[in-house]
């Protein structure tokens, strides 16, 4: 009976150890760097902008709510201004706190994922390796983190059925991390509706009650404060047009070639659309008006982000492949698989369809990814005896750490720019 709970308690702490200490290297090297907020243009600007302060100035009450439109949507941007309410911070500091909250709300959650999903110690150790060796905790706009994170949570509040108003504000909450996510988290809300109707369970509206009822709350303050458009989905425009001159500049005109000459002239890029696009004040005037010039960049676009799912996923595919082609086979996988592979197009379809694609991406999902493809493989060898299954998930996941391990600076020094 001890050596029994011994090894049960193994099961937990040897992950949650590792977890621990590569949180801890996180925390060095992002003290490493500066703690001072990057400025506009720059997506982590919003940790700077974050502000929900209630206070007077002038003999008029300000109070500044998050807007979808911002690079830090409605409840990234709320996870930074309630933290700097709570926790004194200073503009030299700022960014330190932010980066570290993301990475641990990243990080912790994943490790809730493998506990969760993988019964195996080995497996275990395996996905938390793949887990934290990525160096995505390291990614900004940290709001990709806390996007990663709540839909992490989402995922295991949904498999392990918590009460629905607690699973549906993760989702709520993730849905609205960035405006990107909006479709994803509709699509996931349907599907765990469906889902939990299909096995009856009771009340499965309720799924689909309280994720709108979340969603209203979220997004109530901004059309009390901003008026009737508090989206602002004018952005879309503003990256198509940014990352149109930076593909076809080498090839279509002269102009600044590089991605940073390119952010820092956008007045260059104003008279690209006006030359290349006249009367064009959105993406969809864009398609409608010029479909053969926007064939031509969803193509380019296309072809030039290939490479990065590949970069992002590496050889983790092979392993889900087999998850996906076997799902049937699978218990208590169905619904996290339907929501991974409908979150993964709803956010990079609209995403290639205003730019390319960049690893940072795909860190909202990979945990989920990862853990998926382990957990899949790993009840697939045990149910089956399949050893070919276990031998392509470690020779892959063993792989993919190791290339992880090779990059892990680069991602640490470069993270504005993955």
């Amino acid at each position: 009976m001890k050596l029994s709970l011994h090894l049960r308690d193994r099961k937990i702490w040897l992950p949650l150890a590792v977890t621990l200490g590569f949180f801890i290297l996180t925390v060095i090297l992002i003290f490493m760097q500066s703690g001072v907020v990057p400025p506009h243009p720059q997506d982590q600007s919003f940790a700077g902008t974050a502000d929900l302060r209630i206070r007077r100035v002038d003999g008029s009450w300000v109070f500044h709510y998050p807007t979808l439109g911002y690079s830090g949507g409605i409840t990234s941007s709320l996870i930074a201004g309630v933290y700097k309410l709570i926790i004194p911070t200073t503009p030299d500091t700022l960014n330190w706190h932010i980066r570290i909250l993301g990475s641990f709300m990243w990080l912790g959650s994943s490790l809730m994922l493998i506990l969760g999903f993988i019964p195996t110690l080995p497996v275990r150790l395996l996905a938390t390796l793949l887990v934290a060796t990525s160096g995505y905790q390291f990614i900004q706009p940290t709001s990709e983190l806390f996007a990663g994170g709540l839909f992490s949570l989402f995922i295991f509040a949904s498999a392990k059925r918590w009460p629905y108003w607690l699973t549906a504000l993760f989702l709520a909450a993730f849905g609205l991390a960035k405006v990107e996510m909006v479709a994803a988290a509709i699509f996931s809300a349907f599907a765990w509706w469906i889902w939990e109707w299909k096995n009856k369970r009771s009340k499965p509206y309720l799924a689909l009650f309280w994720t709108a009822l979340w969603f209203g709350i979220f997004l109530f303050p901004g059309f009390v404060v901003s008026g009737a458009d508090p989206a602002s989905l004018s952005r879309s425009f503003f990256c198509f047009k940014l990352s149109y001159v930076d593909l076809f500049s080498r090839h279509q005109f002269s102009g600044p070639l590089t991605a940073d000459e390119v952010i820092s002239s956008h007045s260059f890029a104003d008279q690209v659309m006006a030359r290349r696009f006249p009367g064009a004040h959105s993406v969809l005037q864009v398609i409608l008006g010029y479909p053969k010039l926007y064939a031509e960049y969803l193509f380019l676009s296309s072809v030039t982000s290939i490479p990065v799912v590949f970069d992002a996923l590496k050889l983790m595919l092979i392993p889900m492949g087999l998850v996906l082609f076997r799902g049937r086979e699978l218990k208590g996988l169905g619904l996290p698989l339907v929501l991974l592979i409908g979150t993964m197009l709803l956010t990079l379809a609209p995403a290639l369809m205003l730019t390319v694609f960049r690893i940072r991406y795909f860190i909202k999902v990979w945990p989920m990814f990862s853990v998926l493809a382990a957990a899949g493989c790993d009840q697939l060898t045990w149910q089956s005896n399949r050893r070919g299954v276990a031998a392509t998930l470690w020779i892959c996941g063993l792989l993919t750490i190791a290339i992880q391990l090779y990059y892990f600076q680069d991602m640490w020094v470069n993270s504005h720019y993955r």
